[in-house]
């Protein structure tokens, strides 16, 4: 059993698919398992998963042949997962070299949090930095999302003993949700490290997520 299992969905994302892939690929701490649920990608998606599948046996893919969305794709990906914690990665982002060693450091030294964030820099499109941070608010008692989806290394036995899912119903707020229930049952927390590039594009998803954290 490895000690970390990266989730990461994966729609059309082609473009930024690369780095984001080897930014995991390359990480300073490597036991983990890598699970990419491809939710019906009709672009070169599955082949450029493919190549990489072949090059490295961490990586196992799971293909939806239509689209079914974030939240299908995430349970489905949480069904595969074997790991101790569950690291969630977004197809556009890019981790830096030691988030998961210190994520994991961070939180197998505090048993009582149950998920556990970090900071993040902004990039745009291209993958430059355009100079602004943003850091978790575990503190905020949940009067905005206290963690970057994208950052968060998840106990997997709290979701499993909790009876944990993303839910359908609280779609573009997913992770919202799911931190509400996990407050429930542990500590959530985050390090001030920033340990993700979280590139600004122009799908819809994003936009609507940056919104949120503006506000």
């Amino acid at each position: 059993m490895n000690i970390v299992s990266v989730l990461m969905p994966v729609f059309n994302s082609s473009v930024y698919l690369k780095d984001s892939l080897e930014s995991i690929l390359c990480q300073s701490f490597e036991d983990f398992e890598f699970i990419i649920v491809d939710d019906g990608s009709n672009d070169a998606t599955p082949q450029m998963l493919k190549s990489y599948a072949e090059k490295d046996s961490r990586i196992k893919i799971l293909r939806n042949e239509v689209n079914k969305g974030i939240v299908f794709s995430l349970n489905r990906g949480l069904k595969e997962c074997s790991g101790l914690y569950i690291a969630r990665m977004d197809s556009d982002d890019i981790a830096m070299k030691d988030r998961l060693k210190k994520q994991v450091a961070a939180i197998e030294a505090e048993p009582e949090v149950c998920a556990l964030g970090s900071a993040a820099t902004y990039t745009d499109a291209s993958g430059k930095e355009i100079g602004r941070v943003r850091y978790c608010a575990p503190e905020s008692r949940l009067a905005r999302t206290p963690l970057m989806h994208s950052t968060t290394l998840i106990r997997r036995k709290v979701l499993v003993d909790s009876g944990l899912w993303y839910q359908e119903k609280y779609i573009f707020a997913e992770d919202y949700f799911l931190w509400l229930q996990l407050s429930r049952v542990g500590k959530i927390g985050a390090l001030k490290d920033v340990l993700m590039k979280y590139r600004l594009n122009n799908r819809a998803i994003k936009i609507r997520r940056l919104y949120r954290l503006f506000i």
